[in-house]
Order: C-alpha cells, then structure tokens, then sequence
C-alpha cells in the first residue's frame, strides 16, 4: 500500500512539474511575441494584435526569432518573400549542407591554421602538443600574441599577451600542454583600425554550388569598441554590411545589445562610416574564392577575414555563420533563398 501511494504521488508531482514547466515555456513565447509586436506596432501603427500573430506565424513557418522580426525589419519583408530570409532555422538547415566529416578542420584552431596555413599567412604553435621550450622560443620572437582555446566561438577567451610584461619561462611552462593555440598578432591596415583595439574583420559569407563553384553570398565589417581586443558583434562591437561590388560600407551598422538603433557614426571615434572604403577588397574576395576549394564539401562558409598594410589574411573560417551581420542590414535580402538556388 505504501509504495503504490509513493507511485501516486511520483506520478503526480511529474505531472505537475511538465505542466509547470510547459506553461512556463508558453508564457515565454508569448511574452517576447507580444513585446516585438508592441515594438512594431508603434511604428507601423497597426495593432498589437495583428503583429502578434504575424510574429507568431513567421516563428512556426520560417523559424524567425521575436527580436528578428522587430528589431532586424522581418516584419517589413512581403510575405512572397519570407521564405527566402535567412533565420536561425535556416542557418540550421544551411550548416546541414556541410560535409560533417570534415568541419573538425572549422571547429579546431590548430586544424584550421595547419589547413590554411598559405591564408593565414602568420606564425602559430599548438600548446597541447609543444613543449615549454617550443613555447619559450615562440613567445621570444614576438611583442604580442594572441592566445584563443582550441575551439570556441563569438572571441570567447581570447587573450593578448605583452610579452615584454610576463615572466616567459614561467608563462610557457603553464600554457604547455592546454588546448590552446597561440598566433602572431595581425598587424592591421591603418586605415580600418577606427581607434579599437581589436583586429577589425570583414565577414564574408560564401556557398559552394552543386557544380563545386564558390560564391560570395554577403560580407560585413565587425568593428571593436574601446578596450575590446575582439570585434565580434556578439561581444559588444558595430556591423557594417558592405556593397559586395564597390567594398564600401554600404548602410548604417548595429550593435547586438540595442539592434533597433542605427549606428551611423562609429562609437568612440565620430567616423561616419557610410562610404568607407575597405582596402584590398578584390583581393579580400579572390582569397576567400581559392580556400573554399580546400574543403569543398563544406559548402556553407563564414570566413573571418583581416585587412593588413600587404593586403588580405584569414582569421578563421565558421560552418554555421549566424544571420544577424548577414542580411540583417543593408541591401542584400533573401540570403537562404539564394543557398536553396545554389544547393
């Protein structure tokens, strides 16, 4: 008797707790559609009602994200088009594209730069598997260098050391044997370095056709803030979408803690960044082109590129680029719709 009313009572406490949590999860749901549908609401000046449902719609058909449809314009885009829009479900569908066996080659710094050696065109060591000594010596030859972990995303413990401040010796014999992997720094052209500390990067989005010829999809340039020494947007810095014809920045920019906000001017240094050139930006293109043809089968690409005074390196290569510096912004629409074209 005892057990079956311990078995009752079991039963019952997981039934309460699913519906808890389910009706947790729905008040979620409806909670960020409701706030993007008041958001737009006030500039369409249509109801709240109608912007719900329409947010609501195009989360269950398309996959968009409340913020994406107020903050990033989805709710302007006309219906026949929507399908075409790059969201967080397409990005999923996008990255399935890609050859499963080979993204170790994207997800692992050290396979990267020993794969791309001829496009990084930097010096580089694996901590894991070098010594102190290989270490020490490295650290000898350069100022500064820059320390990532071996995998990661969005700049995520990615350090700069002096290395005229630091006990080399000490610092090799700590790092020796980590998952890291230790780069020479960029040197950045001057005329891209707006004031920031970070290594200022373009990315470029690129699609390898059923035929095996690589296409330049859409290309923005990541600008640090400040202090920062990483330029991701996600980490607090500007998108700017670039004229993938002229390599000018092409429209406003924004930043991903206050997306409805057009930034014109770049924060720290008044450079209004509409027209901006960037340098090199041909040879930016024909780069990406030719290390596409290293793994073809990965067909779905955000390459992270640099912009040096001897023109353009790769910082890495991402098989699932996000779709907020994508098509968020500027003038190219329908990046998803242009992938379904090519696959």
């Amino acid at each position: 008797m005892s057990n079956n009313n311990e078995s009752i009572f079991f039963c019952t406490f997981a039934k309460h707790f699913f519906i808890l949590s389910l009706m947790n999860k729905i008040n979620k749901f409806l909670k960020v559609r409701v706030n993007a549908a008041r958001k737009v609401s006030k500039i369409t000046g249509k109801s709240t009602f109608f912007h719900f449902l329409d947010c609501t719609i195009c989360n269950l058909i398309y996959g968009c994200r409340s913020y994406q449809y107020s903050d990033m314009g989805f709710y302007k885009i006309p219906y026949i088009e929507r399908s075409r829009i790059m969201t967080s479900r397409h990005v999923a569908k996008a990255y399935r594209l890609n050859d499963t066996e080979k993204l170790r080659y994207f997800n692992s710094k050290s396979e990267f730069d020993k794969h791309f050696d001829k496009f990084i065109q930097r010096a580089w060591i694996n901590c894991r598997t070098s010594s102190p000594e290989q270490i020490e010596t490295f650290l000898r030859n350069y100022p500064e260098v820059i320390v990532k972990p071996n995998g990661g995303q969005a700049g995520n413990s990615v350090t700069k050391i002096n290395t005229t401040e630091i006990n080399i010796q000490e610092y090799a014999q700590t790092v020796s044997g980590k998952n890291r992997v230790m780069e020479e720094c960029v040197k950045q052209h001057p005329a891209l370095s707006y004031g920031s500390r970070s290594v200022n990067t373009i990315r470029m989005a690129t699609m390898v056709d059923r035929n095996g010829v690589a296409h330049i999809l859409t290309a923005s340039f990541r600008c640090g803030i400040g202090d920062s020494i990483v330029d991701n947007w996600s980490a607090g810095g500007v998108a700017y979408p670039i004229n993938l014809d002229y390599g000018r920045i092409e429209s406003y920019g924004f930043q991903a803690d206050n997306m409805n906000t057009p930034v014109y001017v770049h924060p720290g240094t008044n450079t209004f960044m509409l027209g901006e050139i960037i340098p090199y930006w041909e040879e930016a293109k024909a780069m990406v082109l030719e290390a596409c043809k290293v793994f073809p089968t990965v067909r779905y690409i955000g390459w992270d590129i640099a912009i040096t005074p001897n023109g353009p390196l790769l910082i890495e290569g991402n098989p699932s680029p996000g779709f907020a510096t994508l098509e968020g912004i500027g003038n190219t629409r329908g990046i998803y719709g242009m992938i379904q074209d090519l696959k």
